[in-house]
């Protein structure tokens, strides 16, 4: 019991967490309440649906102006209109994950007057921003192949709501010009290969609580390009553009990077721990000793066969920064699963150079970068001996210290100045 009681208080030293980052709630459209198996599904997208509240019950869709959910949980034979990655208007694949959906963004009012077609695709945030601060929103669109147009303006609409008023399917299916879209793409996204980026930041009012994402132009104020796509031996009177949506995110421009708090593990366990956040998609990438293991990605679950640190990269509309959480292994049965090694002591912290490392005599030390490349290699002779890391560029820098004799690491971070 003892043991078991020296872990908790160990794991519990680590606990701590800054929050969300990623505002914006299943975010990959990977979370669903039931698989799509035709169109007009959106609502089984957990947190997601159509700006049609006066159809509640995702079995009396409003078609004319409800987005597809599309997902490769849809087995149908040969295919539906929604599977991935044939589905009706399109051959593709989801950016990231198993989830995306497709949104009809304009169409053709001189084949059939009035006939608008506009869909609206509106999302739940974790909680309203902040009134004066600023945001970073990100999505990926890229064109369906079988889009008889392409358009500019696609954009995003942050607000608490009442862009949904309970209208009837018409008038969710026009164009909703009485909004203006905080982020707004000037150019025609005509690329039906790769996913593109439409990014921008905006001062919050501290009302948004909701996202929406479409075309809010009426059609003498959306710029087109006609296409020849793919002949449609099912539908020869294409006049729409579509466009398929994945990876939303919402994040506040001064936040950071983060890997989430240390973890502990027993040695030959056959569990993994979590690292990072567990609310799907964030616009990072993740790197263990240097080497890039994964991206896009909040937090993901993991089994070192030694203790290792992770280190998330996130990138806020241009604005850089890091985090690292370790994953510490311990043997069973000791009293001490602490370890001699966490007991020592860098200083001073930041530094201009020259520091001392108290504890660890015998013992390798790297520094490492914030990307994981090796700056400086050194044998720890004593138990407090002085490192002098003045040659190396102002920074962030970590410091992993391993034991030759028990195979123990960990990692300190030093500031050089």
């Amino acid at each position: 019991m003892r043991c078991f009681f020296l872990t908790l208080v160990f794991v519990g030293a680590f606990v701590g967490t800054k929050g969300q980052i990623n505002l914006v709630k299943n975010p990959s459209f990977e979370q669903y309440s039931k698989c799509p198996t035709t169109v007009n599904m959106i609502k089984s997208a957990t947190y997601w649906q159509a700006i049609d509240s006066i159809y509640p019950d995702t079995s009396i869709p409003a078609a004319v102006c409800t987005p597809e959910y599309c997902n490769t949980c849809d087995t149908t034979l040969l295919y539906s209109e929604v599977s991935v990655p044939q589905g009706l208007w399109y051959y593709h694949y989801p950016r990231t994950g198993n989830g995306m959906v497709m949104i009809e963004t304009y169409y053709d009012n001189s084949y059939l007057p009035l006939a608008y077609q506009r869909d609206y695709l509106q999302g739940h945030l974790y909680k309203s921003l902040i009134a004066g601060k600023r945001y970073c929103v990100t999505f990926y669109f890229t064109l369906c192949q079988f889009s008889q147009y392409a358009n500019n303006h696609l954009g995003v609409y942050l607000d608490n709501g009442a862009i949904d008023n309970g209208q009837d399917s018409a008038g969710c299916a026009s164009p909703q010009t009485a909004f203006n879209p905080q982020i707004v793409e000037d150019s025609i996204i005509n690329d039906t290969l790769n996913w593109v980026k439409v990014q921008g930041a905006f001062t919050a009012n501290g009302t948004e609580s909701f996202i929406t994402i479409g075309n809010f132009f009426d059609i003498h104020h959306t710029d087109t390009v006609t296409r020849n796509h793919d002949y449609l031996p099912w539908n020869t009177s294409n006049q729409c553009a579509w466009y398929l949506v994945d990876d939303v995110s919402v994040i506040a421009v001064d936040d950071s990077a983060n890997a989430g708090p240390d973890k502990m593990m027993p040695y030959f366990s056959t569990d993994s721990v979590q690292i990072g956040d567990t609310t799907g998609y964030l616009p990072c990438y993740w790197y263990m000793d240097g080497v890039l293991i994964d991206s896009n990605k909040a937090g993901f679950k993991v089994h070192p066969d030694s203790t290792s640190s992770y280190v998330m990269q996130l990138d806020v509309c241009g604005r850089i920064t890091y985090d690292t959480a370790r994953v510490i292994l311990f043997h069973e049965g000791i009293n001490d699963p602490v370890g001699k090694l966490q007991r020592v002591i860098v200083f001073p912290n930041p530094n201009k150079g020259l520091l001392t490392v108290n504890g660890a005599g015998g013992c390798s030390l790297i520094v490492r970068d914030l990307v994981g490349s090796k700056v400086k290699q050194v044998f720890l002779q004593s138990s407090s001996q002085i490192l002098d890391i003045g040659n190396v560029t102002p920074g962030i820098y970590f410091m992993e210290i391993a034991s030759l004799e028990t195979g123990e690491k960990i990692v300190r971070k030093v500031v050089k100045e």
